[in-house]
Order: structure tokens, then sequence, then C-alpha cells
């Protein structure tokens, strides 16, 4: 074997490495997403609930922290407008379920939004309790695709 073909085969597991990393973090991201998502709901439902606030008086009021997780902008009008800016790493379902309660926000009595800021609470937390008991398998599993597939081109290429 020549010093190029090990070199070759270095970065190459290098490089699968590196994806299992950048794999792993998006994997953790969305869990976490997925989880200030659950608490800017409740956030919202409080706000409505107490003090029957609109959602442009309430997007001033979210903590910088939870605007941060959330990948939301600074300011907006509405929270579908703030999710056209925002960088999302959800889960296709929990996604799903962002956006359609940011449809529904503000369009309905106050009764019916609180119900829909429960439900939408209660998908949430189950999506992020499902995520963050399969998160060491997913995990797991990633790290060994990426080893696995690095060593198995490797070996092909010998």
């Amino acid at each position: 074997m020549s010093a190029v073909w090990v070199s070759g085969a270095l970065l190459l597991m290098a490089g699968c490495t590196a994806l299992s990393v950048r794999l792993c973090r998006d994997a953790r991201a969305g869990v976490v997403q997925t989880e200030a998502y659950a608490a800017l709901v409740r956030l919202i439902r409080g706000q409505i609930a107490c003090y029957s606030r609109p959602f442009g008086e309430i997007s001033r009021r979210i903590p910088p922290p939870l605007r941060q997780a959330c990948g939301l902008p600074v300011e907006g009008g509405t929270l579908e407008a703030m999710l056209g800016a925002a960088k999302l790493q959800l889960p296709a379902d929990a996604e799903r379920i962002v956006r359609a309660f940011a449809a529904e926000l503000g369009k309905s009595y106050k009764a019916e939004q609180l119900a829909v800021c429960d439900a939408a609470a209660a998908e949430l937390d189950a999506i992020a309790a499902a995520l963050r008991r399969h998160l060491p398998e997913k995990l797991r599993l990633i790290r060994c695709a990426c080893i696995c597939g690095g060593l198995a081109v490797i070996f092909l290429c010998m």
C-alpha cells in the first residue's frame, strides 16, 4: 500500500467522522428545538389566558434564550411570519404542528385559542418525549452507519 492510498483512506474516515458529528448535532438540535417550541406554546397560552394579549405584544415579551432556541428572528407581527424567517430544525411532524398552531393563532375566541394552545403543547411534548427516548439509539445508529460506511468504501477500494 502506498502512502497516497493510506492518506486517502484516512481522509475518507475523517470525512465520515465529521459527517457523523454533524448528523448527531442535528439530531440533538431537533430534540432541543421541539422542547423549545413546546415551551413557547405554553408561554403564549399563559399570556393569552392571563392577560388576553395579542401575539404582537407577546412576541416582544419572549425571553431571548427561548427565542434563540426556537430559531426565531428578533420580532414579528405574527407567528407565521416569524416562522417564515426562522431556522427550523424540527422533525416533520413537529414542524407540521407548529405551523398549524401559527396559522390558527389569533383567529378565534379566547377559549378556542387556549384549546389550540393546549393541544399543540401536548402534541409537542409527546413528540419531544419520544425523540428524547429514542435519541441515544439514533445517535449510535448514525455513528455506526457513518463509520461502517467509510470502512466499507475503504475495503472495496483495496
